[in-house]
């Protein structure tokens, strides 16, 4: 387990210098680019998991699957959302390097 949360907190702590480390004027679009995309994958998540009437037992395991991804997919591209909101004020709270 602790190889696992080391893991994701390297993953994290790339992210982050990643998204310092971008131009200002990238910094945004990566915002925009990131909500957009975490709301189509909520969407997409919310509509496969929605019970639909001629799904076969196959098709539901596939669509619960897919819904799944979609809402990792999701909570990963709002804490790319949130780093980059970050990385814009980083420089003015001092927190980039």
């Amino acid at each position: 387990m602790e190889s696992l949360l080391e893991t994701v907190a390297g993953w994290m702590q790339s992210a982050w210098q990643w998204a310092v480390g971008l131009n200002g004027a990238l910094q945004l679009p990566l915002i925009v680019v990131c909500c957009i995309a975490g709301f189509a994958c909520g969407i997409i998540g919310r509509r496969m998991l929605a019970p639909s009437f001629n799904d076969t037992p196959g098709g539901e395991v596939a669509r619960t699957v897919i819904g799944v991804i979609a809402y990792i997919a999701a909570a990963v591209f709002a804490l790319l959302m949130i780093f980059g909101v970050c990385a814009v004020f980083a420089p003015l709270l001092g927190l980039a390097a």
